[in-house]
């Protein structure tokens, strides 16, 4: 006897759908059911069935009642489909029921145990046996299997008049081949021998982020991404491998086109971002010294490709709103909480809500708005109802809006066999949830590679951004507002104090006012990476020389009227501050393969300055609101003026061996030694020392039969924060 003839099943439902009353046959037995969209609808009707120890085909002849739905049980396996009526009895589906099996190897003729085929387009599937072989029943014409396995490239079948198939699968060897940055270098996935994890810019065209940090967030193992507030344009924390020191900074440390930078990567459009990688353990990261102690994060910027050149756009606009509000106090539940706490005290002498003894409340007491609020849920009688308790003030909806986002890229892309390019501009505009914070972005990249001869080749990136900032004047204080106050009189005019509050609390939404407030940070930033690549005379000799610069300017701006802030002056402030660092670098490459020899070679000399100074003038009583803060000169009430300069010199020397045997055994040595003007006297070089090993275990003979690569890794390092 088959399963389906042995299997009694027991079911007392009412009002249910028939896709779920096919889920408790599923969990009540071994039965598996496929069907294909087409009888979704048809699914949902809901049924009442009631049978006792009966066989699959009795229930399901009870269940299509009524229905356009038939069914085919092979075994352990049912698939439902639609078909004609006849009377009210279930037809047989037209199409013929057959049976395809097949085995499935991989390119050493080993079976492939597990490997998933599906009938396209349909739910309809198995998996391989021990043995990589299979058995599939279909009901169409002309099938067409898909047959996927981790490690292995998926393929599509057109089985036609087959009932057997032999099928090959090919190894899926692109992310082994795929090229990583690790610094200094790039490298082959499969021949890493530290941690690196990286997104590309596929990955990042797939949502709409605003920032490059944005781009990995939530994508790799190990970095975790986190923002301290909602406010649009604000730089988000990254941590890597989780914080390293208890007082001092945990951000890694930044490489845009091989210079390193400061300030993070806000102002870099995820647009002209080609890949990230993240160097995370310590081997990978302890070539750059004391500066990688809390990993480092590679940006390579997109380049220009020999052919036709491509133009492309690409843009969106988007709407953004509070996903889960949170449930606030109306006017009833917040004064019966105020009544508790004078009950605790003994300062409310009734058990229940009495209009006499809410009275004796001084914040109910000293607004007339907030009191009548209250007196509207007594009767004459003094009978109290809640639901009449006014509620007026749902700040929320005052200070909030829908936020929207608009951003445009345009790229131009080209070259020949000499020389290739990418031009690019951006435009980036966010409105903030709040009704007082924006930001927007401008950027523009020209990326140039040229080779002089097959000996020299010359290369420059440059990107420019300007961006604003509004940061708003944290109107998400209006919390403080009672829900039985108000914001506007009775004429609809500001109040100068909100109603149903402390008197002193004056009216937020004051600082919405046109000219009330302005809280804007400008940044103008200018990135630039210059090199010389030379091919020296010995095979696999090369030089290299770069020149980095990251200069960025701030300004940082707040104006508040006398009227926002309720005082008799105005206030203002005017802040600049100006950033630069410098990079020089020079390294030499020397890389060769001998027989199953393969050998890496990396000398590196570098000096680094950066060079910070600004100040802060802020200012009370300003002529007029007009002048915002561009002329705090002709202010009456001068304040505290800051200023400030900070400079520190680096200059380094690295080298580092990669080497490999038959591909199956690496090893990478690196040193590098770091001389810090930040560092006491006598004390100023330190060395980094840093080893890596790695065995690819699946090269080896007696683990040819497994199908996934298996790396085993293990690295050691000597890294401080300075």
């Amino acid at each position: 006897m088959t399963y389906s003839q042995n299997t009694l099943l027991s079911l007392d439902i009412n009002k249910q759908s028939i896709k779920e009353v096919i889920g408790v046959i599923e969990k009540k037995s071994e039965y598996v059911f496929f069907f294909s969209d087409n009888v979704r609808q048809d699914l949902e009707k809901r049924v009442d069935i009631k049978v006792n120890s009966k066989t699959l085909d009795v229930i399901l002849n009870n269940l299509f009642a009524d229905t356009d739905l038939a069914y085919t049980i092979n075994d352990r396996q049912v698939s439902i489909a639609k078909t004609k009526k006849a009377g009210s009895s279930i037809q047989v589906p037209q199409q013929q029921t057959r049976t395809i099996t097949g085995t499935i190897v991989d390119n050493t003729k080993e079976p492939l145990i597990g490997v998933n085929i599906v009938v396209k387009g349909t739910t309809s599937g198995t998996v391989t046996d021990m043995n990589g072989k299979f058995s599939l029943s279909v009901t169409e014409a002309n099938p067409v299997l898909v047959i996927s396995y981790i490690g292995y490239k998926a393929q599509e079948i057109k089985v036609g008049n087959q009932s057997s198939l032999n099928v090959t699968l090919e190894a899926e060897t692109l992310g082994l081949e795929e090229i990583v940055v690790v610094g200094y270098g790039t490298v082959k996935k499969k021949d890493l021998t530290g941690s690196v994890s990286s997104v590309n810019s596929e990955t990042i065209s797939k949502s709409p982020v605003t920032s490059a940090t944005q781009a990995i967030q939530g994508r790799l193992p190990g970095v975790f991404i986190s923002n301290s507030t909602t406010k649009p344009g604000e730089s988000a924390s990254v941590v890597i491998r989780g914080k390293r020191s208890i007082s001092g900074s945990s951000d890694p440390l930044y490489i845009v086109d091989g210079i390193p930078v400061v300030g993070g990567i806000n102002e870099i459009s995820p647009s002209d971002i080609e890949t990230i990688d993240i160097l995370k353990d310590a081997s990978a990261t302890a070539i750059y010294g004391a500066r990688g102690s809390n990993g480092v994060i590679l940006i390579t910027t997109k380049k220009g490709k020999a052919g036709k050149t491509q133009v492309d756009y690409n843009g969106y606009v988007g709407f953004q709103t509070v996903l889960n509000q949170l449930e606030y106090m109306d006017g009833a539940a917040y004064a019966e909480t105020v009544r508790e706490s004078y009950r605790s005290t003994g300062k409310y002498l009734s058990d229940k809500p009495s209009w006499e003894e809410d009275q004796k409340i001084g914040s109910f007491a000293n607004d007339p708005y907030t009191l009548e609020s209250l007196k509207m849920a007594y009767d004459e009688n003094g009978n109290y109802d809640p639901s009449k308790v006014r509620s007026g003030s749902k700040w929320w909806e005052a200070v909030q809006r829908t936020g929207m986002v608009t951003d445009h890229q345009l790229s131009v892309r080209g070259g020949n066999d000499k020389t290739n390019f990418t031009f690019s501009g951006s435009y980036y505009d966010y409105k903030g949830l709040v009704k007082d914070e924006e930001f927007s972005r401008y950027s523009i990249r020209l990326n140039l590679e040229h080779s002089v001869n097959k000996y020299i080749k010359l290369g420059a990136f440059t990107g420019y951004t300007h961006s604003v900032q509004e940061r708003g004047s944290t109107l998400f204080n209006s919390w403080r507002v009672m829900p039985m106050g108000r914001f506007y009189d009775d004429n609809g005019d500001l109040l100068e104090k909100v109603s149903g509050t402390d008197d002193q609390w004056r009216n937020p939404l004051l600082r919405l006012a046109e000219g009330a407030v302005s809280n804007p940070l400008k940044i103008n930033r200018f990135i630039g990476s210059y090199y010389a690549d030379i091919t020296l005379p010995l095979k696999g000799l090369r030089f290299r020389t770069n020149l980095g610069i990251d200069y960025e300017t701030r300004q940082d701006y707040n104006f508040q009227s006398a009227e926002a802030r309720g005082n008799t002056m105005n206030y203002a402030r005017n802040g600049t501050e100006n950033r630069s660092m410098f990079t020089w670098e020079n390294l030499l490459f020397y890389d060769r393969t001998f027989e199953d020899h393969t050998i890496g070679v990396t000398l590196l000399q570098s000096i680094n300055e950066y060079l910070r100074e600004y100040n802060k003038i802020p200012v009370q009583g300003t002529p007029a609101d007009e002048l915002l803060y561009y002329d705090v000169g002709s202010a009456s009430n001068p304040e505290k003026t800051e200023s400030g300069k900070s400079q520190w010199k680096l200059a380094s020397f690295m080298a580092r061996l990669n080497y490999s045997f038959k591909g199956k055994y690496l090893a990478t040595v690196s040193a590098r030694y770091d001389g810090s003007s930040r560092l006491a006297e006598g004390h100023q070089w330190v060395a980094f020392p840093a080893a890596a090993l790695a065995w690819r275990i699946n090269e080896e003979s007696f683990m040819q039969n497994y199908c996934c690569p298996i790396k085993l890794p293990n690295s050691r390092d000597r890294l401080l924060d300075c």
